[in-house]
């Protein structure tokens, strides 16, 4: 890309385009080989776990904060419903981990004058997060394949999108390290809805992380390179 950018000379405004272009390539492979080396570490059972509890209605709070300005950038309405006082037993970086993957992946597929909605619940014994979107959905023959490593609904058009295929098999594996489960709803053109069960802690203790700092986290997820590249941009591609 450089060399044919260096064949001929090009005004301020093309380079800049040129160098961002670049940047959001360089931040694609990063993620993919971040991802990727999570796999492979997670194969290999090299990546610690914290067990600690969790209060997951303040983390789904802080996620929430950190994706508003994001949706409303595109013009995407979003919502949430967190019930109080649900505390799991995990590691909180993953689990926050897990809520922006989903939520990402619901803006990302999901059109202006679209909705998002968070929602945290719990049973007496579980824990339930879903995020719903009215986004362009998944065709039905797809859905039993999404959290398979490398799985792709539309493989040219994913591949524009930046994704590659890795976001909710890692998910899945997060999910799975914490006892839980990950389903997903969906229909082609009236959207999906992702679902984690993870079960309650036994005994309710207050997680030592404060709202502020569960924020400064999320954010710092957004910033690290997936987030703030896809969002700014219009997708129209299914979300594996």
């Amino acid at each position: 890309m450089t060399e044919v950018a260096l064949t001929q000379p090009r005004s301020v405004e093309d380079y800049t385009l040129l160098l961002q272009d670049m940047n959001g390539h360089m931040e694609r492979l990063g993620h993919l080989i971040t991802s990727l080396l999570t796999l492979a570490r997670a194969d290999e059972g090299n990546i610690p776990f914290e067990r600690e509890a969790v209060r997951l209605d303040v983390l789904a709070e802080a996620v929430a904060t950190t994706i508003e300005p994001l949706a409303a950038e595109r013009s995407i309405v979003f919502d949430r419903h967190v019930e109080a006082n649900v505390t799991v037993m995990g590691d909180e970086a993953r689990l926050m981990q897990v809520a922006m993957n989903l939520l990402d992946n619901a803006l990302m597929y999901t059109s202006k004058d679209g909705h998002v909605t968070l929602y945290l619940e719990k049973t007496s014994t579980h824990a339930l997060l879903r995020v719903q979107d009215s986004g362009i959905g998944i065709p039905a023959e797809h859905l039993p394949h999404i959290f398979e490593r490398f799985y792709r609904v539309d493989s040219a058009r994913s591949r524009s999108a930046g994704g590659a295929g890795l976001g909710l098999a890692i998910t899945k594996w997060i999910v799975t390290m914490h006892d839980g489960t990950i389903t997903a709803e969906s229909q082609s053109g009236k959207g999906s809805q992702f679902s984690v069960t993870l079960p309650l802690a036994k005994e309710i203790a207050l997680s030592s992380h404060s709202h502020q700092s569960m924020v400064s986290s999320a954010n710092e997820h957004v910033l690290s390179g997936r987030g703030v590249h896809h969002l700014k941009q219009r997708k129209e591609t299914n979300p594996a």
